[in-house]
């Protein structure tokens, strides 16, 4: 029974550091999740940018026309 004490610590120690590692794995997804989403934000700027300089052609040309 003398050992029995230590070993449990020792799996107790384990078992939080596993969750230690879990919740830093989330953490690392939750990040690259976000950096999808700020990507997916710019391309998107991007997008609206591009069609606003498009639009502004067309009226340049029509107006010179």
């Amino acid at each position: 029974s003398d050992h029995s004490v230590p070993d449990d610590s020792f799996l107790m120690i384990q078992l939080l550091m596993i969750q230690f590692l879990m919740i830093q794995f989330l953490m690392i997804q939750l990040l690259m999740i976000q950096l999808l989403v700020i990507q997916f934000l710019m391309i998107q700027f991007l997008v609206i940018q591009f069609l606003m300089i498009q639009f502004l052609m067309i009226q340049f040309l029509r107006i010179h026309s």
